[in-house]
């Protein structure tokens, strides 16, 4: 096992330590969210998140995803006017936007127009600013080489939310929920900026527009990327509150909750995904390791996502109140949904690595053109599942789109892989949609298996080397 693939696992595995200890806890503290806030609290408090979500990369011009790609071995000086001019000019952005909500407020009230957006744009302004500090610098992290205090800096990120949480939500409610996400942020951020040493890189009076106007020439195709991410995962929010109402829209959140366990350990792979790929593209071999990963990864993320969706109905019942019971038919189709988007995640990487985002927005607006108009046709006529079919299929046109500008600068022959991993989950989500005896539920799910097995045996004995001898060298 050589060096590369070592520390592909290596850093994944601190990267997993640092991310899935918040995501885990908002399992945890799933049926307290439920049980505390109801269907339609719940749905307004995820409506809240989703326009924080939109909002982040227009306020902020996506600044947090560039900081690491060009603090990456950089000298201590160019991190720290990378750094500060940086943080600068996003303080001037929140300051502009900030009179720009307020006179979206005053309107609202002059004219007595009411809805989840202007009713709470106060929370999803604070919401907004608290999530940009806490990626910012934990991203920073990643740059200046320091990947176990970004682990360690999750961990912190999770016991104050849970603490908040327990402290705040049972009197304020839905406002509670979001205050508790928005100091934690701010107290992680803090706990980063601080014990990172990261401070020395700030100068109050450094400002270098020739390092923003850099990071801005990457990071600013990445906004209508952004906007059409949104809409392809969660444009169907706002139509879900004018045709079906909060309630639908928390159960609909429910039944997204668990799908986030793929997407999250796909994004804590992605952190030292994205290492591993600087360090490896320009290598002879890299077309190889890039093979390999997809295989071996996949095949993984395959059997996690089979036992999720096999499981669904007994985790709804486990971790959400009663009046959440039929979450877990969308939480099937959605699920599906999460594995595609994570394609489409793997084969992006490589955008990033030649500095080609506007193949981010490319793929994007096939996928959002997709959400757009399912959203609108399904969405009135056959509801939820309307929504859910609507996001697998925008996921799944994002993916191929993706893989075939991928190939530009990769060479791989992967077609046939996703398209057999799309069969299978299309096959089981039937079987399981549509019939209700467990036990040949199960043996469908040993069949799929087994199927990937058979036709990935060259990888399948790979899998325990990979992650024995990374272990070693931990």
């Amino acid at each position: 096992m050589n060096k590369s693939y070592r520390n592909l696992i290596r850093n994944s595995l601190w990267a997993l330590a640092g991310n899935t200890g918040s995501k885990i806890l908002s399992f945890l503290l799933l049926p307290f969210y439920t049980r505390w806030l109801g269907t339609a609290g719940y749905g307004l408090s995820d409506l809240i998140t989703t326009y924080s979500s939109f909002l982040l990369g227009v306020v902020t011009l996506c600044a947090a995803d560039g900081i690491f790609i060009f603090t990456k071995n950089r000298t201590q000086t160019e991190k720290s006017e990378y750094f500060t001019s940086t943080l600068k000019f996003v303080a001037v952005l929140f300051v502009g936007w900030f009179l720009v909500f307020s006179v979206i407020r005053f309107v609202a009230s002059y004219y007595d127009i009411h809805n989840s957006f202007t009713d709470n744009v106060w929370l999803i302004t604070a919401f907004v600013l608290s999530s940009f500090l806490q990626s910012f610098t934990q991203q920073f992290l990643i740059g200046i080489e320091q990947i176990k205090l970004y682990s360690f800096t999750g961990m912190i990120l999770c016991i104050s939310t849970f603490i908040l949480s327990v402290l705040l939500i049972p009197g304020w409610g839905v406002k509670g929920y979001v205050y508790s996400l928005f100091l934690a942020n701010m107290f992680t951020s803090l706990f980063s900026f601080l014990l990172s040493g990261s401070y020395r890189y700030f100068s109050m009076k450094g400002f270098q527009w020739e390092r923003v106007r850099e990071l801005l020439v990457y990071s600013i195709p990445l906004i209508p990327n952004a906007i059409m991410w949104w809409m392809v995962s969660a444009l169907n929010r706002p139509i879900m509150e004018a045709y079906l109402g909060f309630s639908d829209i928390g159960i609909f959140a429910v039944a997204n909750k668990f799908p986030g366990i793929i997407t999250m350990v796909f994004s804590v792979f992605a952190v030292s995904w994205n290492i591993s790929v600087l360090e490896e593209y320009s290598k002879p071999t890299f077309s190889e390791f890039y093979h390999k990963v997809f295989k071996i990864l996949f095949m993984v993320l395959m059997v996690v996502t089979l036992m999720l969706m096999l499981c669904s109905q007994y985790i709804i019942m486990l971790f959400a109140a009663p009046q959440f019971a039929e979450a877990w038919r969308y939480m099937v189709l959605l699920i599906m949904g999460a594995f595609f988007s994570c394609f489409s995640s793997f084969f992006g990487t490589v955008f990033g690595v030649v500095k080609k985002s506007k193949y981010f927005f490319y793929s994007s607006v096939y996928g959002a053109t997709v959400s757009i108009i399912l959203n609108f046709i399904l969405i009135p006529v056959l509801g939820l599942v309307g929504a859910c079919i609507s996001v697998v299929s925008s996921f799944f046109v994002s993916a191929l789109s993706r893989y075939y500008y991928s190939r530009k600068y990769v060479v791989s022959s992967l077609m046939g892989d996703v398209m057999f991993y799309s069969i299978l989950l299309i096959a089981f989500s039937f079987v399981l949609l549509n019939n209700r005896v467990l036990y040949l539920n199960i043996g469908v799910f040993v069949l799929c298996v087994m199927l990937m097995a058979i036709r990935e045996r060259n990888y399948v004995f790979q899998i325990k080397s990979v992650l024995d001898l990374s272990l070693i060298h931990i």
